[in-house]
């Protein structure tokens, strides 16, 4: 990279010791080779058609508390490339490979819609401290054979009725594996996996999942109705129901609920509405991100102005008829 060199949507300007990098990059990869790439300013950074983000061997690259959304481009992280995480968030529906060093840092990791086809792959052994990877159409995500991707706090897998988020391996009949440490929470459903084994908690999918084969330490729903009793009794159970996702503007407690996978200020909302002053549930546009502005002043009409104008004066000439025969009474004494 050179020492000063205009893009489309940033800029880079080097320093004694670093590299400085826009919150909007216009160049088709980013790649960092033999410097530190430091993300100076807060908000999403954008490789705007970019084919991929390169972290490149003896290169660091600190993310912040930023956005860095690749939408669907891919991610590597090269031999001796270093990503820290650090508070950010990374959204991407392309592929993940590192061949590096990723720092989790408290960061977020989300998988989503939006290539075609919609298939990502998960490459190397990876620490994640929050992983999320989820779909409102469908999408098969691919994780390495053998190698293990670890989740310290929080794991969001989760497809949505008829559109399933779909596990596999890269080997056929060779397990890769997911392991949740303790205490780390986990959300899962609408999901089809096989040749996956959970080495850390077990894996509770939910009832609308599909268990394809060779899965370890995986539950799916509560089918099992084998437990023999000594007196059969037949107990009524409520008929099961699976809900489809709702529209924008339908109340939800989880993103699963909704079939834009956003659940913002109680309702489905058409966008995830994280600006600043921004809500989902203004009265009469509920799913709506939508900025929040003062209302205006009312105005009077014409009419109400005139109105206005005649109630004054009978008010002024009612208090001028009391006074006057006060004064007269008073010039007769």
């Amino acid at each position: 990279m050179s020492a000063a060199r205009k893009h489309s949507k940033g800029s880079i300007r080097k320093r004694q010791h670093h590299v400085e990098v826009g919150v909007r990059l216009g160049c088709r990869v980013w790649v960092a080779t033999g410097v530190l790439l430091l993300l100076t300013a807060f908000g999403e950074a954008t490789p705007a058609g970019a084919s991929g983000l390169t972290i490149g061997a003896s290169s660091t690259v600190k993310l912040g508390d930023a956005l860095l959304a690749l939408g669907c481009n891919d991610l590597h992280i090269a031999a001796a490339g270093t990503l820290e995480a650090q508070a950010s968030t990374i959204r991407l529906a392309g592929n993940w490979d590192n061949d590096g060093t990723f720092d989790a840092g408290t960061g977020t990791v989300v998988f989503e819609d939006g290539c075609v086809p919609n298939q990502a792959s998960i490459a190397g052994s990876n620490t994640f401290f929050g992983l999320q990877i989820m779909t409102s159409t469908g999408k098969t995500v691919v994780l390495e054979a053998a190698a293990t991707q670890t989740v310290l706090d929080a794991l969001k897998l989760l497809g949505s009725a008829g559109n399933l988020l779909i596990l596999r391996s890269s080997t056929p009949g060779q397990q890769a594996f997911l392991k949740l440490q303790p205490g780390g929470s986990q959300t899962i459903d609408y999901v089809d996996v096989a040749d996956n084994g959970a080495t850390g908690q077990t894996l509770a999918a939910g009832g609308n999942s599909t268990d394809s084969g060779n899965t370890t330490n995986w539950s799916f729903g509560t089918s099992n109705t084998d437990t023999p009793t000594s007196t059969p009794t037949v107990t009524p159970t409520a008929t099961a129901t699976n809900t489809p996702p709702g529209e924008n503007g339908q109340p939800c407690t989880t993103p699963g609920q909704c079939q834009s996978m956003h659940c913002v200020d109680g309702v489905c909302c058409d966008t995830a509405c994280t600006e600043a002053d921004h809500i989902c549930n203004l009265p009469g546009r509920e799913g709506t991100c939508l900025a929040i502005t003062a209302a205006p002043a009312p105005a009077l009409s014409g009419i109400g102005t005139v109105l206005g104008i005649a109630v004054l004066l009978l008010i002024a000439g009612a208090r001028l008829a009391l006074v006057r025969p006060r004064r007269e009474s008073g010039a007769s004494r």
